[in-house]
């Protein structure tokens, strides 16, 4: 079997989901949920800022594998370095060079963005994939892996609600920017959710109906990223810039939740940061 490796682009989520799926139950997660991992993965299709999706095609065109790839940092070499976060194969397609043509290109992607290494985890029992990665010429590493839990019934006392929706409205708004398609994003708001902006003049929109009406009409046309939410008052508040501006700041973001739902979202702009690529940026 050939193998072609290339960057997903937005057209390919759809296609891509039974792997997401198939690569979390793996990792025994009973229920995936496709809408989410359309918004989550859906942030890493190229361009982003956050990392690339890859993708394996067999010679029959059949999508047969995927990795995704973290851009980060390495506190010890003081160096930006590139996590294969994840790596995943269709079981039919095992054996045949999917996995290996993944973490070459994945190789290639490090190198061309300057990184100074690549690195991956795996499960300490998947001595399948072990076995692949030993011929590659990667060094294993003997680092243990700690995680605590922080989501749960505890965090809405401590806020954490708000600034989940606040991610979770930012990557299906990029998501959308990329597919025209704002349904799973208009999904956070509640029904009389009031959508505002300051310094442009456009709205306020007011019912899970206008903003709909909004973005129909006048879609944004490029994505966004935040920088370190916190929480003020009651809302989360965040910095927010237009991917094309390369992390130059656009504004201010504010979100007031109502339970696990957006009820207000406050969009302002600086003065000097010129006209924004839509009068609906969020």
């Amino acid at each position: 079997m050939s193998v072609h490796v290339r960057p997903l682009v937005a057209s390919d989520l759809q296609a891509a989901l039974p792997l997401f799926a198939g690569y979390q139950r793996f990792y025994e997660v009973e229920r995936p949920d496709d809408e989410r991992n359309l918004a989550f993965f859906g942030r890493f299709v190229a361009p982003s800022a956050h990392g690339l999706l890859l993708g394996a095609w067999d010679d029959s065109g059949a999508l047969v594998g995927f990795a995704c790839l973290y851009w980060t940092f390495s506190s010890v070499q003081a160096a930006h370095i590139v996590l294969m976060n994840d790596l995943f194969v269709v079981e039919a397609a095992r054996g045949a060079g999917a996995g290996r043509a993944l973490i070459e290109a994945s190789v290639t992607v490090a190198r061309d963005r300057g990184a100074h290494h690549l690195e991956w985890l795996t499960a300490t029992d998947n001595a399948v994939a072990q076995r692949l990665y030993d011929r590659t010429g990667a060094v294993r590493s003997a680092w243990y892996g700690y995680e605590i839990l922080v989501a749960g019934d505890e965090d809405r006392a401590s806020g954490g609600v708000p600034l989940r929706l606040l991610r979770e409205h930012i990557e299906r708004f990029n998501q959308g920017v990329r597919t025209g398609d704002y349904r799973p994003m208009l999904e956070l708001f509640t029904e009389h959710a009031e959508l505002a902006f300051e310094g442009v003049p456009v709205g306020p929109f007011t019912g899970r109906d206008a903003i709909a009406t909004a973005y129909r009409e006048r879609p944004p046309d490029d994505t966004i990223e935040v920088f370190e939410p916190v929480l003020r008052g009651g809302e989360v508040v965040t910095r927010y810039a237009w991917s094309r501006d390369e992390g130059v700041p656009t504004g201010e973001m504010r979100l007031t939740a109502d339970g696990d739902w957006i009820a207000r979202l406050v969009v302002t702009f600086d003065q000097a940061s010129g006209q924004p690529p839509s009068v609906t940026p969020s």
